[in-house]
């Protein structure tokens, strides 16, 4: 037969004639999803603990992920975002890099696997910027330790940016006297032949 009868949801007949798209189709579309929602609705309600454990378990997984991938942002930038200033130029961890082949989901398995669960009123901490976003250097932290940490983290940041200044001075004074030693010297005036 390539026809059924829709059985209908919860208590709710529908007796609608519709074709078949698989060989236990029960129900038509509309009522398999209302069906699905009820059975969902039922489950969790008949299993509060279960499902506040399921729940917890999806919120934290799905708050690492969007953490890694958020701190991928802030470090790397994005088409329309600079990086941020702060983060520019932290390492990241290949294997949760996408641009390396890595993914946001293994990140999130491997801190997961690393420190364990959040507990409420704490967030994914950097330990030391300068290490980077990377394995064994997040940890769970509450918003006292993170905003202690923030005036380390500019710290980090100047000595970055005075790194990365004399660098460039130590260039230009390389260029500087690459010149000098091009450039005929100039005879002086004052000087008296003997």
């Amino acid at each position: 037969m390539n026809t059924i009868i829709c059985l209908g949801y919860e208590g709710q007949p529908c007796g609608r004639e519709v074709k078949r798209t698989g060989p236990s189709q029960k129900r038509c579309f509309q009522c398999a999803k209302e069906h699905d929602k009820d059975r969902a609705r039922n489950w969790y309600k008949n299993n509060p603990e279960r499902a506040k454990k399921k729940m917890h378990d999806r919120n934290l997984k799905c708050y690492v992920y969007v953490s890694a991938r958020d701190h991928y942002r802030y470090i790397f930038g994005t088409k329309t975002n600079p990086p941020l200033r702060t983060y520019k130029d932290m390492p990241f961890e290949d294997t949760w890099n996408p641009n390396k082949g890595g993914s946001f989901r293994t990140a999130e398995k491997e801190i997961l696997e690393d420190i364990g669960t959040k507990l409420p009123g704490q967030s994914l901490h950097i330990i030391h910027h300068e290490k980077g976003f990377v394995r064994g250097n997040l940890k769970w932290a509450d918003l006292k330790e993170q905003s202690e940490n923030r005036t380390l983290n500019r710290i980090v940041f100047l000595q970055r940016r005075i790194k990365q200044l004399e660098r460039e001075n130590a260039e230009l004074k390389g260029l500087h006297n690459g010149l000098h030693a091009l450039s005929p010297m100039p005879k002086s005036s004052n000087t008296t032949e003997a």
